[in-house]
C-alpha cells in the first residue's frame, strides 16, 4: 500500500502523486510529526481531505516536517525529496479554484 497526494483540477485533469508507502509515512513521517506536534501529517496514513481551509496549515506543517527531516542527513534524504515535492504539488493549489483534493 502508499500513500499519494490525489488531486482532480476544476477541467477533469488528475494528478497523482507518490508520497511513500505505508510503512514509511506511518513508521517514519508520522512518529517526526507526532514529535513536532503536527495536527495534520500524522493523519495522512489514513486519508485526509485537503481544502482552502486547511492547505495552508498543511503547508505550514509540511515545512517545518521539510525542515527536520533535513537536519537528519543522509537516510532521510528520499523523505526529504518526496517531502519537497508534496508541497511543490500543494503550492500549485493555492490561488486555484475547482479543485479537490486528498492525501491518503
Amino acid at each position: 500500500m502508499s500513500v499519494s497526494l490525489h488531486i482532480t483540477w476544476a477541467d477533469g485533469r488528475k494528478d497523482i502523486l507518490l508520497v511513500g508507502t505505508q510503512q514509511t509515512v506511518e513508521r517514519g513521517w508520522r512518529p517526526l510529526a507526532r514529535q513536532l506536534g503536527l495536527h495534520y501529517v500524522p493523519l495522512f496514513p489514513t486519508a485526509l481531505a485537503v481544502d482552502a481551509d486547511n492547505l495552508t496549515p498543511i503547508l505550514a506543517e509540511l515545512e517545518l516536517l521539510r525542515a527536520a527531516m533535513a537536519v537528519k542527513g543522509e537516510s532521510w534524504a528520499l523523505e526529504l525529496s518526496r517531502v519537497v515535492g508534496l508541497i511543490a504539488s500543494l503550492n500549485q493549489l493555492v490561488g486555484s479554484e475547482g479543485w479537490r483534493a486528498s492525501i491518503g
